[in-house]
């Protein structure tokens, strides 16, 4: 869900508003977008490489390309990714190792182009903690005080995390649930009332604050949660701040991949453990 939420915004930035400005070796038709991220201490995954949208085309999404040549390059070694249709992105099968400071290279062929980026993992988030460890929810049930109470719980069942930030850096937020119980809402609540809550994301946007909020009501069910706080690189950050540039500006946004257009990114981060428990 991350990935999907926080990446695909900017994988549409290119896809799309990059033609504006396209020269003409760039407009050829083997060329393509890549959005590829890395993430401390997790798995490669998800790496996408897809074709650019012409600016006549009505598609809302670009084809995603499933026969590329897709190389990650650490130190002095190769890793060849391969394709997964489902989740129509690419993937390393083995074990590979994302610390801080690792510097990766990508080069991706497709066709007759071939295209390359590199970054660098930054460091993890620092000082991440909770201003608790429980989010204390009761039962809810439908009767005369429902109204009262869901307003009360909404102001007092969530906890802050906090975060050092002196350096002022964007950083995002994930939210996962690591085991499921009872719903929070009971199945015969109206839908309605519960997507209000619902639209408090798992994944935050990016930005430059230290705190982030957890409103217990927004999640789906009690148990245990991890949250995660993500730094963001600095590739990332520029590509991010750019799409609040004047829609009417047709300059393209900042990329650091070399003869294609979108982006090779990197992110640590550092986690915490919270749960929602019946009070």
């Amino acid at each position: 869900m991350r990935k999907k939420l926080i990446g695909g915004a900017v994988l549409v930035v290119f896809a799309s508003a990059t033609c504006f400005t396209c020269s003409d070796e760039v407009k050829t038709s083997d060329n393509f977008v890549i959005q590829a991220y890395l993430y401390a201490n997790e798995k490669v995954k998800g790496i996408k490489i897809s074709s650019t949208l012409p600016i006549q085309s009505t598609d809302t999404e670009p084809t995603q390309i499933e026969d590329a040549s897709v190389i990650l390059k650490k130190g002095s070694t190769d890793y060849v990714l391969q394709y997964d249709k489902i989740s129509k992105s690419y993937f390393y099968p083995g074990t590979l190792d994302v610390k801080p400071a690792d510097y990766f290279e990508l080069t991706v062929r497709n066709k007759s182009r071939v295209a390359s980026a590199a970054t660098r993992v930054p460091p993890a988030t620092k000082s991440l903690s909770l201003s608790d460890k429980f989010i204390r929810i009761p039962k809810i049930a439908l009767n005369l005080g429902t109204r009262d109470q869901i307003a009360f719980l909404f102001a007092k069942a969530r906890i802050t995390a906090t975060w050092d930030n002196t350096d002022n850096e964007l950083h995002f937020v994930a939210i996962e649930n690591l085991d499921k119980f009872d719903p929070i809402f009971p199945n015969d609540f109206p839908a309605g009332v519960i997507g209000l809550f619902r639209t408090f994301r798992f994944v935050s946007a990016p930005d430059r604050n230290n705190t982030y909020s957890i409103v217990g009501l927004s999640l789906e069910s009690y148990g245990r949660y991890r949250i995660k706080v993500y730094r963001v690189n600095k590739e990332y950050a520029d590509l991010f701040e750019n799409q609040v540039q004047d829609s009417r500006d047709l300059n393209e946004p900042p990329s650091n991949v070399t003869n294609a257009f979108g982006l090779f990114s990197a992110f640590a981060s550092d986690s915490a453990f919270f749960e929602i428990v019946r009070q």
